[in-house]
């Protein structure tokens, strides 16, 4: 009788057990500077990509700029749209990539700033946002870059 009153433990079927790559799919966006979070979690965001999308998918979003960072999960997909869930979200606006540090270089006219994964660190003109060097590796050379500069022009 004290069989009687056990539940049965469900157990995972070997169908259901699956290396991760086998059953779905990680995919990376690396949305240009500007692009919000709400932006992304609009379903026709995806329009051009939402055919490659199945549900269960997840998506790791860099921004372009290092503004935030997120992880997704595709819950919804038609042929022109997906509809995701944030599964983790980081605000990195407030990340000092571009710190008042002793010694560095400055100037009224120009500033260092690290534009994102694809265009790196950069020197750009204050007044328009000409971007004189781009794709720097990091900020000492956009440094440089700029003290060479400034040195032609006083020449």
């Amino acid at each position: 009788m004290a069989n009687i009153n056990r539940q049965m433990v469900r157990k995972i079927s070997e169908a259901r057990f699956k290396p991760r790559d086998f059953a779905t799919k990680d995919f990376v966006i690396m949305p240009e500077s500007g692009t919000t979070i709400e932006d992304i979690m609009r379903p026709e965001y995806f329009c051009h990509v939402a055919k490659q999308l199945a549900l269960g998918n997840k998506i790791e979003v860099i921004a372009d700029d290092l503004s935030f960072y997120a992880r997704l999960l595709v819950v919804g997909v038609t042929n022109l749209s997906a509809k995701v869930f944030v599964l983790e979200y980081h605000d990195l606006a407030d990340a000092e990539r571009s710190a008042n540090v002793p010694g560095v270089v400055t100037s009224e006219d120009y500033e260092i700033v690290h534009r994102g994964i694809h265009s790196k660190w950069s020197v750009v003109q204050k007044d328009g946002g000409k971007v004189l060097f781009e794709g720097l590796d990091d900020r000492r050379s956009a440094e440089r870059e700029l003290i060479g500069y400034l040195k032609t022009l006083a020449a």
